[in-house]
């Protein structure tokens, strides 16, 4: 049986431009890898993932024009130098979808989702950079 576990963030105070959201994702540990994975523009629900080496201006700047036309963000970030990685999936600025679908770290001899691993690595760490997080919702369904 395979899994999907999330976690879905409110955060008060996030900024208005979801690349601004990214940066501070990648200043608290979480980074592309060389080939990008992200939804690429006018994607159109389709979720059709693009994986490429573009840099991350040329990426900040499809999500700026997918912002502007009110699409879904969606990119793939790996924690530090681990292949634990997570799905972004942004819509409004303040509220982000967070899948856990990437070599997902799991409670030691069991497949629950460790959710306090991701608390500790995201909210937490949002948090400290002065983020007010106003809802945290889990999510794990087998």
């Amino acid at each position: 049986m395979s899994r999907e576990a999330s976690i879905t963030l409110r955060i008060h105070n996030a900024p208005e431009r979801i690349t601004e959201i990214i940066k501070i994702f990648q200043r608290i540990g979480w980074n592309f890898h060389p080939e990008i994975e992200y939804l690429p523009l006018h994607d159109e629900d389709d979720y059709n993932w693009q994986k490429e080496k573009i840099s991350p201006e040329e990426l900040f700047s499809i999500i700026d024009e997918e912002q502007k036309n009110q699409e879904i963000i969606g990119l793939i970030l790996y924690y530090l130098n681990t292949d634990i990685g997570i799905t972004l999936l942004i819509k409004n600025h303040d509220e982000i979808i967070i899948m856990l679908n990437i070599n997902r770290k799991t409670l030691k001899n069991s497949e629950i989702t460790d959710i306090s691993f991701y608390i500790e690595k995201i909210a937490v760490k949002l948090e400290e950079s002065g983020y007010l997080i106003t809802r945290i919702e889990t999510d794990e369904m087998i």
